[in-house]
């Protein structure tokens, strides 16, 4: 049998170790929101400069979207710790919030979520409720139970949007999406 690993084996609390943990997730989403940016600007350049549809695609699916599941990761990672660093590991059933994540937030008519619309591959687009949007720039994905804004950058996993677009905590959204399930 492995031995588990505690935080007081290494002198530090509980807390202390989920405040690091918090720090570390925040860097970490920050670079690939930085990353994901510069991305973006390139594949900006790449279709002023006349690269074909999907060709653009291509590297859309290549290189942004991968980070863009690293990002949600860690996000999801993160809605584990509460604001003042503790976990709420225990607290919420990790099948629940796994069945939450699941739930097809494109079809929930959410508000905030207008003009929701078919874009392939199973994604979805809509206008982006973030910043001052005029043409779909939001694309969900249903398949990995996230989104991302190609505009302002804004992206997470489901229970993220959920949170942000009514504007309530992790345990909220959870309860919310329970309705669903």
């Amino acid at each position: 049998m492995i031995p588990q690993i505690k935080p007081e084996d290494f002198g530090i609390t509980q807390a202390e170790a989920d405040g690091h943990r918090r720090r570390h997730l925040t860097s970490m989403i920050a670079t690939l929101t930085k990353d994901i940016d510069a991305l973006i600007v390139r594949a900006k350049e790449h279709r002023a400069n006349g690269l074909q549809d999907w060709a653009l695609e291509i590297f859309i699916e290549n290189r942004i979207e991968p980070l863009i599941k690293d990002r949600q990761k860690h996000q999801s990672q993160l809605d584990w710790l509460n604001d003042d660093g503790s976990s709420l590991f225990g607290q919420i059933d990790p099948y629940v919030i796994k069945r939450c994540k699941s739930v097809p937030v494109h079809s929930l008519g959410l508000p905030g979520l207008q003009s929701i619309t078919p874009s392939g591959g199973g994604r979805y687009r809509a206008i982006c409720p973030f910043h001052n949007d005029t043409h779909p720039s939001l694309v969900l994905y249903p398949e990995d139970r996230g989104y991302h804004c190609f505009v302002c950058s804004q992206g997470g996993d489901n229970i993220d949007l959920v949170m942000r677009l009514l504007d309530t905590s992790f345990p909220g959204a959870i309860r919310y999406l329970m309705n669903y399930i």
